[in-house]
């Protein structure tokens, strides 16, 4: 794997995982913003069953794409382990590989 493949797939899984955390936690605080409406029972914009179901829907949605990221984040190490691999039994350095001068 090329180092810019390696950029691209850590960037992605980076922006998989802020997008999974995001959901996260706009789920959360629709949950929380739904629990307020029921016990303080203040005036809002949705109903009580509108807040649930949305916090419903994306709960799911955060933990799919949290999992989904772990696997790309596993699939790299791999990938990044076999690429160090190869390159440590045909005896070049990083240095070497790049195709700079090892000293």
């Amino acid at each position: 794997m090329s180092s810019t493949q390696a950029f691209f797939r850590a960037l992605g899984m980076l922006l998989l995982q802020c997008a999974a955390l995001c959901t996260f936690v706009l789920g959360v605080q629709h949950l929380f913003s739904a629990l307020e409406i029921e016990f303080l029972a203040s005036s809002a914009r949705m109903p009580l069953s509108t807040h649930a179901l949305y916090a419903a829907s994306l709960l799911p949605c955060a933990i799919v794409a949290w999992r989904a990221s772990s696997r790309m984040r596993a699939e790299l190490n791999r990938d990044l382990d076999s690429s160090r691999a190869i390159r440590e039994r045909a005896g070049l350095t990083p240095r070497d590989a790049s195709g700079g001068s090892a000293s």
